[in-house]
């Protein structure tokens, strides 16, 4: 007796037992698994050594605030009641610890009073000098004996004064004509005294409107109907505890304020990082729910019509349709119960572990519940089938079960050995999106096997005591329990070998046309594709398109920091000229520094100080002279006796709060404003401006830290171009040695890998001329599909063998079942077709291509194989 007939005999007679400890199992498991926490954030995804990673996670935990905003919105026709909400939710914002706000704005608050008091050190030194140069020429005038020659002040002034200065004067008609004889040089020739002081005002007036859009102090359209409050977080995540604790605390905020001021025609709404980065994570926990019922209904469902269908086939003398039904249900439920018994514990196992090693679930693996309920039921489908049919041939519940584990034991151990090595193949990349799906699926793989072969011979065990489903003697099968398709496919693999091997040879021609240049560039760069669609089009994501309207932002600004303030001009610089020199267009549009907050750096300010001091003077000396329409532009102009350089670390809170890390250095982050045709979401646009920042380094040459998320995605697409291959070919090779260990028969490793390799051929044909692309998540159906394809292969290679060589006997006895697991699988990824998040949806079409072009490659292609290889005459016949 083999040792497998002796586990299954073992099984049986402690049946209770064994029952009892897999309920222990399971319960205990998921107890632990139930705590695993979900993390949608991409950055999760990479090589926990990734040295681009280390620096987003560096750079973002340095800062006091992450930057990372939440932006509560109000819409209603009342401005005033508007207003008056915005007031007393900040009221209430105020009162939440400092670890969950690191600030709170209605509007630019203290800032407008800093532009103000501080606006002439904006100003360009160019206009400084110019309007200092026209200012001395007015003194000059006053003084006998002056003689007017050429202007000395033209050559002066930036190109954006000397055109202010070429339009009309502010009192000229509207429709009056600029200046176009001469240079530009000359435009202030002939015009207004004081043409360069109105010129200066119209362009400072203009850059001190850029700073501040909003005069009246609150973030607010002109008409008043949408008003913003700003909140940014203080911890460094975007999914983590504290920032979800300050999205619900400020819901219940807002929802609170909202009823006590009677606001019923207002609509609140929420913007910003932190509201997109957890819709996504509540699009992935959605998902999940959906996803995981979706599976285990369809595959629930198919297995409950299949083993409904092997029930209907046992018949006894005379026997009713009535009682044939019930005997087909009894059939059914019991089959269903034994394989959810299994797949369930198995599936329990490997999210333990996940809990044990990862302690929480990425975007890529939250899904995978669904994927390992769909492959591991497969072990146990066949198991039970077999059972199914020795016992309608008459024999004995034990004799049946040690058939049933003795011929089920090679094909399904190798079956799972494959598929968990096309997991563990991904455990071998640095990736962790990769890496950590690996695990888990390689556990829940083997945890289900384990479970078939000794909880399976329990629960029958218990079921057949209790409730006998077959009835001894008194029942016998028709002639075949193979249903009408699968009795079609046998015929035709059988009569029409060669026919079959040469369909699928021009077929894989044809479709293998397209694939050296699809694999020139698989990959999908647009990730605004593999994100959550609904909230693009409702909640956070329509807010945050009303916000940026509001905000006139097209996202976050990239974060770089410095070791300290003496270093941000040189990162700034090198920026630029990195910029400058990358082909294509401009990526940047602006890049700040807390030296834009402060009029510049200190020899520069000091520079204009004292043009400015001078101007002072020019001013108090004609004033005397001025007419009453220029008087108070010289007024405004007057620069303060007290006008001094800001102090960096004496900034108003709303500023400082930007240029201020935890440990108190202040002006050490440099912010990247992209250029307005740039997207955020394009892969190949985010790889220019990854490989732009790598060119920044500080003195020391090392990269200078950056929080920008142009780097996480630059490195995840680097990860997947180069684990991707790695784990393909580690996947394949161990399925060859695998199968080569399990068959030990060269014409075994022939035929089984030869039906896999033409799967796989022709689900990347259909691939390359679909276009469907790869990306982070949905390419793990590759490696997966040499795993889990070559399971088909495997058992209908052992059962035709083990039918003597007789084709059409071989797939008629496991035909329908290796078709159920096919199809179990097919819905387990078809789950994934419901999703929200598109990234599980590609992942779910290009699974599915893989199964159905490996079950129709093993049912069909493998006897051609077979065939071939054995030679016409020495091939079994009817």
């Amino acid at each position: 007796m083999s040792w497998v007939a002796r586990v299954t005999l073992a099984c049986q007679r402690r049946a209770v037992l064994v029952l009892i400890a897999g309920f222990a199992v399971l319960f205990g498991c998921g107890w632990h698994a139930s705590h695993l926490r979900l993390e949608g954030d991409f950055v999760e995804l990479l090589p926990t050594k990734s040295e681009a990673g280390q620096r987003f996670r560096g750079a973002a935990s340095r800062m006091r605030s992450s930057g990372s905003t939440l932006i509560v919105l109000i819409d209603s026709p009342n401005a005033d009641q508007n207003r008056s909400f915005m007031r007393a939710l900040e009221d209430e914002v105020r009162k939440f610890p400092s670890e969950l706000v690191a600030s709170v704005d209605h509007g630019p608050g203290h800032a407008v009073d800093f532009f103000e008091n501080n606006k002439w050190l904006f100003a360009q030194v160019a206009d400084l000098e110019r309007v200092e140069c026209e200012l001395e020429e007015e003194r000059a005038k006053a003084l006998p004996g002056y003689v007017e020659l050429d202007n000395p002040c033209s050559d002066l002034g930036s190109p954006e004064l000397i055109k202010a200065m070429a339009q009309p004067p502010s009192d000229a008609p509207a429709n009056a004509e600029p200046a176009k004889d001469g240079a530009a040089k000359d435009a202030g020739k002939g015009a207004k005294k004081d043409n360069a002081l109105l010129a200066f005002d119209r362009t400072a007036q203009a850059e001190m409107a850029k700073r501040n859009r909003f005069p009246d102090g609150d973030f607010r359209t002109p008409d008043g109907k949408l008003f913003a409050l700003v909140l940014r977080a203080g911890s460094t995540g975007l999914g983590d505890r504290r920032t979800t604790e300050l999205f619900t605390r400020i819901q219940e905020a807002a929802a609170q304020t909202k009823q006590r001021l009677g606001l019923t025609d207002a609509e609140v709404g929420y913007a910003g990082d932190i509201p997109n980065a957890l819709a996504e994570r509540k699009s992935l926990e959605d998902d999940l729910t959906v996803v995981s019922v979706a599976a285990v209904a369809l595959i629930l469902s198919s297995i409950m019509i299949f083993f409904f269908g092997r029930g209907w086939a046992l018949n006894a003398p005379g026997e009713g349709r009535l009682r044939r039904t019930w005997r087909a249900t009894k059939t059914a439920l019991f089959s269903l119960s034994c394989l959810g018994y299994c797949v369930f514990v198995g599936c329990s196992v490997a999210f333990a572990v996940a809990m044990s090693a990862f302690g929480r679930l990425n975007a890529a693996t939250t899904f995978l519940g669904s994927i390992i309920v769909g492959n591991g039921i497969n072990y146990s489908i066949v198991y039970l089938a077999r059972y199914h049919e020795r016992r309608a041939q008459g024999e004995s519940v034990s004799d049946a079960l040690c058939d049933a584990a003795t011929r089920c034991l090679r094909g399904t151990w190798l079956a799972s050995a494959a598929a968990s090595g096309g997991y563990g193949a991904l455990m071998a990349t640095d990736f962790r999106g990769f890496s950590e799906f690996g695990l888990i699926g390689a556990v829940g793989m083997l945890g289900c096997w384990l479970a078939t072969f000794v909880l399976c011979p329990a629960a029958v065990s218990v079921f057949e005591r209790t409730s006998s489903i077959h009835d001894g003697d008194h029942v016998h099968a028709e002639p075949s329990i193979a249903g009408p398709l699968t009795r079609v496919i046998s015929w035709i693999a059988h009569r029409y070998p060669l026919w079959c091997l040469a369909i699928g040879a021009v077929l894989s021609v044809v479709l293998a046309w397209r694939i050296p240049h699809y694999f020139q560039d698989p990959w999908e760069y647009d990730f605004g594709k593999l994100g959550s669609a609904s909230s693009r089009s409702k909640g956070a994501g329509q807010w945050s398109s009303r916000s940026n309207e509001l905000f006139g932002a097209r996202g976050s600004a990239q974060l770089l920091l410095a070791d300290d303030m003496s270093q941000v001009l040189d990162v700034a610089a090198q920026v630029a000229r990195a910029d400058a020199e990358h082909d294509g267009p401009p990526l940047i549009e602006k890049i700040e520094t807390i030296y834009d907050i402060i009029g510049g750096p200190p020899d520069l300010v000091q520079k204009k100080l004292a043009l400015l001091a001078k101007i002072r003077t020019h001013i108090d000396a004609i004033a005397p002279n001025l007419s009453p329409e220029d008087r108070p532009i010289a007024d405004k102009w007057r620069p303060p006796e007290s006008l001094a350089a800001p102090k960096p670390d004496a900034l108003p809170p709303e500023i400082s709060f930007r240029y201020t890390e935890k440990d108190g250095r202040v002006g050490t982050p440099v912010y990247v404003t992209l250029a307005s045709g740039v997207s955020q979401s394009r892969g190949e646009t985010l790889l220019k401006l990854n490989e732009l920042l790598n060119k920044i380094h500080l003195p020391d040459q090392r990269i200078v830290p950056n929080a920008a998320r142009a780097t996480v995605f630059a490195e995840m697409i680097r990860s997947m171009g180069r684990d991707g291959p790695r784990a393909s070919w580690l996947s394949f090779g161990l399925v060859v040695l695998v199968t080569a260990v399990g068959t030990r028969s060269l014409r075994a490793l022939v035929c089984v890998l030869g039906s896999l390799l033409m799967g796989l051929g022709w689900m990347l044909g259909f691939a390359a001329w679909g276009d469907l692309k790869l990306n982070f998540l949905n390419f793990v159906a590759i490696p997966l599909t040499f795993g889990i394809g070559v399971e088909y292969a495997i058992n209908l290679f052992d059962r035709i063998v083990g039918e003597g060589e007789h084709v059409e006997r071989g797939i008629r006895s496991v035909g329908g079942p290796v078709m159920l697991c096919s199809l179990t699988t097919i819905l387990g990824y078809g789950a994934l077709l419901f999703a929200d998040n598109r990234a599980l949806v590609s992942f779910g079409h290009y699974a599915i291509l893989g199964e159905l072009t490996c079950i129709v490659s093993a049912l069909f292609v493998l006897p051609g194989l077979m065939w071939l290889y054995r030679g016409r005459k020495s091939a079994p016949h009817a």
